[in-house]
């Protein structure tokens, strides 16, 4: 296929909340761009390796804050299918290719802080048409890879002055789509495609003497286009295409077994590419192309506030005209901020239900008029960050009784230490608990319970000069 014209082009997104895509044509030059592999240097500097088809060049495009510095890293590379890109500690840019060429050579390039250094890695034969890249905690880079001719999957290492290159699968068609990572032990870890026998993806591990491998998803032809992160834990993960549902899938390992789903199931979904990277939560966000409508598109897994319970009123309690409705606080694992919703209903399923939503506290009190006398009600709390949500984990009752009263009731108010004094004796049966409220037509309380027993209350928060209306609620 030919093309008129063709470019690299970057886009980035600017703002934490809400920003806008800012998109530059990083070079322009002929017919470039292709087989792009993108990190971020120590400054966060966007850093590109591609390909230009014109010319057969592998080149290298670096931000350098205030413009493109772009360079031609191998003029006789004819890349094709592959390139991988990695940063190491130095911000020193590591790239792994497939060299088409006359050799058909997987090859390394390496800046070495004035000029770039190219080896060949491998030269058996047609190698290195799939493969990736990472950089241990000395700067030395491994690469995995693919044989065309013998389709095995293969991994090279350099250890300092030279590469030492193994096999890691060589049972049928193995090897393509692999993704590269190296855990906390410097170890490699690879997902890759095993067309045959099975259309598997498959997984293997370095245990420090040899290659453990295993089947992760074998409903279907699944694993192509694989893109691979370890958690803190070491756990992978690893997004890919279910070619047979033309779907993108997500598996990751729980320290037994793997959790497999389905992210989406769009028609053709997955294809050419997808990436994940795990966040400091180790949740997966997952860019990947959707080829039915041409889309660039984007997921990540957030994790929902934890469980929470109810505290007061208890279960099955009676309660004032004005009861004030407690629970525990809901922990985002994520630190995000979370809203309660309070559900409350006469229906004990909640058939028809009356809510109070965003509230940024742990409690509400009724007001005048929200409760009928003489009834059940039921209530339960729910918790979202505003993008999953939590159930409390229990729905509990209360009845409101048709008159709260305190029989033999005498009370009386005086100013006091800046304050008005409140003064009552009960007569009758003492309460259980007892609130303050003040106001008029709708008292709201101003005080919290207090017990039965209690026969004075400061109230501080007046105002000279002011009138104030004062109630007793047993509660």
């Amino acid at each position: 296929m030919k093309f008129l014209s063709s470019a690299i082009i970057l886009c980035t997104v600017v703002g934490a909340s809400a920003g806008v895509w800012l998109i530059e044509t990083v070079d322009s030059a002929g017919e470039v761009g292709f087989y792009a592999s993108l990190a971020l240097d120590n400054d966060e500097n966007p850093c590109i390796v591609y390909q230009d088809q014109d010319n057969g060049d592998l080149k290298y495009a670096h931000w350098n804050g205030s413009s493109w510095d772009i360079e031609t890293v191998d003029s006789d590379a004819d890349v094709n299918d592959c390139t991988s890109l990695e940063i190491d500690a130095h911000g020193y840019p590591h790239i792994s290719y497939f060299h088409r060429g006359f050799d058909y050579d997987l090859k390394y390039a390496h800046w070495n802080g004035s000029s770039w250094d190219i080896q060949t890695v491998d030269s058996d034969g047609m190698v290195g048409s799939h493969n990736s890249i990472a950089v241990d905690a000395f700067d030395n880079p491994h690469i995995s890879y693919r044989t065309s001719q013998t389709h095995d999957l293969k991994y090279a290492a350099w250890n300092g002055s030279s590469w030492s290159i193994q096999t890691v699968d060589s049972a049928g068609d193995a090897g393509a789509f692999n993704c590269l990572a190296l855990d906390s032990s410097g170890y490699p870890c690879i997902s890759y495609y095993h067309a045959s026998p099975g259309y598997d993806l498959k997984y293997a591990a370095w245990n420090g003497t040899g290659w453990d491998i295993e089947t992760v998803d074998s409903a279907g032809e699944v694993g192509t286009f694989t893109s691979l992160a370890l958690g803190s834990d070491d756990y992978p993960h690893i997004s890919y295409r279910d070619s047979s549902n033309d779907s993108l899938k997500y598996a990751a390992w729980n320290g037994t077994g793997w959790d497999i789903e389905t992210l989406d199931s769009q028609t053709e979904i997955g294809y050419y590419s997808n990436s994940i990277v795990l966040d400091s939560f180790d949740n997966p966000h997952i860019a990947y192309q959707d080829l039915t409508n041409l889309d660039l598109k984007y997921a990540r897994y957030n994790q929902e506030p934890a469980d929470f319970s109810l505290l007061s009123p208890a279960d099955g309690a009676t309660v004032g005209n004005y009861p004030l409705c407690d629970w525990e606080n809901a922990i985002d694992p994520e630190g995000d901020v979370v809203a309660y919703d309070l559900w409350y209903t006469t229906q004990s399923d909640f058939s028809t239900y009356e809510e109070i939503t965003g509230l940024t506290g742990s409690e509400y009190q009724f007001s005048d008029a929200e409760l009928d006398p003489d009834n059940t009600y039921y209530w339960k709390v729910l918790a979202t960050d505003g993008l999953s949500e939590t159930w409390s984990t229990e729905t509990w009752r209360f009845y409101v009784p048709d008159n709260v009263s305190i029989d033999g009731l005498e009370l009386s108010v005086a100013p006091e230490n800046n304050g008005l004094l409140l003064s009552w004796s009960v007569t009758g049966d003492t309460p259980s608990s007892v609130r303050v409220l003040r106001g008029e037509s709708d008292p709201v309380a101003v005080s919290g319970s207090l017990p039965g027993e209690t026969t004075r209350w400061l109230d501080r928060d007046v105002t000279p000069g002011e009138s104030y209306v004062y109630w007793l609620e047993a509660t």
